[in-house]
């Protein structure tokens, strides 16, 4: 295996970062005029209640008490800040961050390969498959892209340290996995495989124990270093809602079984393909599989070894940290049943992806200008067959998922519409928004509202939700104690209750609607309607009786009333 240290240069290289570039924007392209959905109105509400954006480094941003992603929330508040709640910004923001993941996973690859033509085919073939496509769609994952791009420039700089041992590479391996830990934690996947470029043994130094394994233990130091911010910043408590529905062991055991059943359909779309896709794909696979198992029977020195043992490690690990999620998401999860599941549960795989780009690589290095011509025409021929039906799912999803989306923000943009039109200058301000028989829309309305509405000045008072309980409200500081008069009830979660969660001027309220409660009939709560496309006020009607209001908890029925 070459351990090439050439980059790709201003020539063919600068031509193949725009073609890596160009793969992504036009996979991508359905989704630009699309909308925003679920977690994005969240992400967008809450840097409008912060007036400090480095306020999450030391406090508690995200709801429950499992993530610590400060670096993640500030790249939420730069880009509310200048794009507002118009959505395609947003969209190209998450083109660009992807794009940054596909150059730095081809710098990388042919940094470890020394072939810059292996290395564009598989950055080509991850930026259009729709792992990659299906996370960038959905806005919520800039996470995501975002650990992924500082965790790629890491592993570079990690590599070059197993070659060099230069400390200002150890130096800047360490800095680029802390801000890629802020980020999202799945960065603890991307440091395994660091760990295992420089735990294993090269042929400079075939010794198991030098100076560059006991640099491990600066990656070691990294990551409990985080650990302990992250228990400082998070409360003791929080983590009961995640578990109010199955116990810890039962989400692994069943998370892990899930992941590792769905792998297969979501790395080979096949529930997606069809007849001239699907032999399209099949010609393709069998083509690189035939290069691959000619390759792999060449010489495997260290480097070879240990760049795919990290790809391995990759994969599993990223698998593993995702345990939770992955327990509640993907049980219920089938891809090509529907769109927007298929977008939802990509991101649990995105990082095992790259994680497959790495080993992958290992299989076909050694692959550069020596090799024979009929191998040549074969990679470029079932990377071409593959490209096809890849290419052809990704736009599928996006311009789907875009319908998705703007399908629920005619719910968004008309309750914005009408809630303009109320007097919200009142003493406990609560607005309901009835009979869209849309939980999912209603599970994140109060925030919805927040993020698209023009002025917050009166509406940040105001508690907004419909007949079924919300993830959560976001309200101005001094209206948490409100929380706990009818309709509203707290959420349980085992003996006690879910704190709500003060940030900047704002707080994370977490309620239920109690079902046998009676609708609030003061001058400060107003009802709207859903009636041909636009929310009707019928506060009058419900206030004199001639129109009901029935609540209902929509929740783990251990965190219900």
């Amino acid at each position: 295996m070459k351990a090439g240290t050439r980059m790709p240069g201003f020539g063919p290289g600068v031509v193949r970062a725009i073609a890596l570039i160009g793969a992504v924007f036009l996979a991508l392209r359905g989704a630009f005029a699309g909308s925003f959905i679920f977690d994005d109105y969240a992400l967008l509400a809450l840097p409008r209640f912060l007036d400090n954006p480095l306020l999450p480094f030391w406090h508690q941003h995200v709801e429950g008490g499992l993530h610590y992603r400060p670096l993640g929330v500030l790249l939420w508040w730069l880009s509310e800040r200048l794009f507002g709640a118009d959505a395609c910004p947003h969209y190209l923001l998450n083109a660009a961050l992807l794009s940054l993941v596909v150059l730095s996973l081809w710098r990388l690859v042919a940094r470890l390969i020394g072939d810059r033509g292996t290395a564009f085919a598989i950055a080509f073939v991850f930026a259009i498959h729709p792992i990659a496509i299906g996370t960038t769609a959905w806005l919520s994952n800039r996470y995501e892209l975002l650990a992924s791009v500082l965790g790629l420039l890491a592993l570079a700089r990690a590599w070059e340290y197993r070659q060099t041992r230069r400390t200002g590479a150890l130096l800047a391996t360490l800095l680029l996995f802390a801000l890629g830990l802020c980020a999202k934690e799945n960065t603890a996947a991307l440091i395994s495989a660091a760990f295992v470029f420089w735990w294993w043994p090269s042929a400079q130094r075939p010794a198991w124990l030098d100076r560059r394994q006991l640099a491990c233990l600066w990656l070691a130091a990294v990551f409990v270093a985080w650990l302990l911010v992250r228990h400082w910043v998070l409360p003791p408590t929080g983590t009961e809602q995640l578990f109010a529905y199955k116990s810890a062991w039962v989400l692994f055991s069943e998370g892990m079984a899930a992941w590792f059943l769905k792998l297969p359909s979501y790395l080979f779309l096949w529930p997606r393909l069809g007849g001239v896709t699907a032999t399209l794909f099949v010609l393709g696979a069998l083509g690189l599989l035939l290069l691959a198992w000619n390759r792999s029977r060449g010489a495997w020195d260290r480097d070879r070894v240990a760049l795919i043992v990290a790809g391995l490690a990759l994969i599993a690990v990223a698998a593993l940290v995702q345990w939770p999620r992955t327990g509640l998401v993907l049980m219920n999860l089938h891809f090509g049943a529907d769109t927007l599941e298929d977008v939802l549960a990509a991101r649990h795989y995105f990082m095992s992806a790259l994680g497959m780009a790495l080993a992958m690589a290992a299989v076909f290095a050694g692959s550069g200008p020596a090799t024979a011509l009929h191998q040549r025409w074969l990679a470029g021929l079932g990377t071409a067959l593959l490209v096809i039906p890849l290419f052809s799912v990704s736009q599928h999803l996006a311009r789907s998922y875009r319908g998705t989306t703007l399908e629920q923000a005619r719910f968004a943009s008309a309750a914005v519409a009408a809630i303009g039109k109320l007097d919200l200058a009142v003493e406990d301000c609560q607005i309901y928004l009835v009979d869209t028989d849309s939980k999912l829309f209603g599970f994140y309305v109060d925030t919805t509202i927040k993020a698209l509405a023009p002025d917050l000045s009166k509406l940040g008072r105001c508690f907004i939700q419909t007949e079924f309980s919300p993830w959560y409200h976001l309200v101005e500081r001094s209206e948490v104690l409100r929380a706990q008069k009818p309709p509203f009830s707290p959420v349980r979660a085992g003996r006690d209750t879910v704190a709500p969660i003060l940030i900047g001027r704002g707080a994370l309220v977490f309620l239920n609607m109690a079902p046998e409660a009676k609708p609030p009939l003061g001058p400060g709560s107003y009802f709207l309607a859903w009636r041909d496309g636009a929310f009707v006020d019928v506060s009058e009607e419900v206030r004199t009786g001639r129109r009901s209001v029935r609540f209902f908890c929509f929740r783990a029925p251990s965190e219900c009333p």
